[in-house]
């Protein structure tokens, strides 16, 4: 499907490129401040250097307003790809629907047509500015912060060989449910789409014979059936987040523990623990982060075959 879409992002290439170049940047700052910190107490506050505490203070001042410049950058060239990509791919398919003979309307119907062109390419548009972004960050966020963990102490990085399996195994299960549910959402969008264009369009008929109370009776029985479905979709996405915080909070104490015993050992700084639990919360987030965007892109990926079946 990518390759067959891919022309339509010509015109914003540089953006597309530029993009994910900034936010790998922004995430090498993100992951400077924490061992900037760990610096400021360990040698600075151990020694009573405050002119090292001044200093390595105003690096990571410099260091975090870079990668804030780099973030919006990054979203700015982001969303004008990521939109721009839909907005193509929304004008080829009206382009084509143009063409389209009275068999192929019959076929698509005028309401499906209506939501692949709106709420799909809208859609489409968001995931791909996700993918520049999000997917980037992510994956980047994660693996330079688990290598700075295990530069900062191999021994207790290992708490992850046991979390980070666990977590992308919870993933597979919840997102295998979830897939074909989208699909079906947005056909039940397709049907409210009927109604209301039927509706909309035969107002004076309905209203000349009086049945408006059928006709919203049609409607909520078409909208309670999509509430229904997403509802069950989103629940599997729920529960989720409960899961991956009590993960995410076992490792953190999973850290101090055993890192609060090589402290007192003397074979850790506590400024390295603190570095450490910082870059958990990074990895934790960004693993987070993964599941937000293969929910997004799992929609995506439903609204992007209905907009590629317009095409063909």
């Amino acid at each position: 499907m990518i390759k067959r879409v891919l022309p339509y992002m010509r015109k914003y290439r540089i953006n597309a490129f530029l993009s994910p170049v900034a936010m790998v940047l922004e995430v090498l700052a993100d992951i400077g401040v924490p061992f900037l910190m760990s610096r400021i107490v360990d040698v600075g506050i151990k020694t009573r250097d405050i002119d090292y505490v001044v200093r390595t203070a105003v690096l990571m001042i410099v260091v975090a307003l870079l990668g804030m410049l780099m973030g919006i950058l990054s979203s700015f060239m982001g969303a004008k790809a990521g939109y721009g990509f839909a907005a193509e791919l929304r004008q080829a398919a009206y382009r084509k629907i143009q063409t389209y003979s009275f068999a192929n309307i019959d076929e698509m119907s005028v309401p499906s047509l209506i939501t692949r062109l709106t709420t799909d390419c809208n859609l489409v548009g968001q995931v791909t500015m996700m993918t520049l972004r999000m997917a980037v960050r992510a994956p980047s966020m994660m693996v330079f912060a688990l290598i700075m963990a295990a530069n900062l102490n191999a021994e207790l990085a290992k708490i992850f060989v046991v979390a980070i399996p666990l977590v992308f195994t919870l993933f597979a299960v919840i997102f295998r449910k979830v897939h074909p549910m989208f699909r079906k959402i947005q056909e039940k969008i397709d049907g409210i789409n009927a109604i209301t264009r039927e509706d909309l369009a035969g107002i004076r008929v309905i209203k000349s014979f009086n049945r408006q109370d059928y006709e919203a009776a049609r409607f909520d029985e078409r909208n309670a059936d999509l509430m229904d479905s997403t509802i069950r979709a989103v629940m599997w996405i729920i529960l989720l987040f409960p899961i991956m915080n009590l993960i995410v909070y076992s490792v953190i104490i999973s850290a101090l523990w055993f890192g609060g015993h090589q402290i007192v050992a003397g074979t850790m700084l506590s400024g390295e623990l603190m570095a450490f639990t910082t870059y958990i919360g990074q990895i934790m987030m960004s693993l987070m982060m993964v599941s937000m965007y293969i929910m997004m892109a799992t929609r995506g990926r439903a609204s992007l075959a209905r907009i590629i079946e317009v095409l063909d």
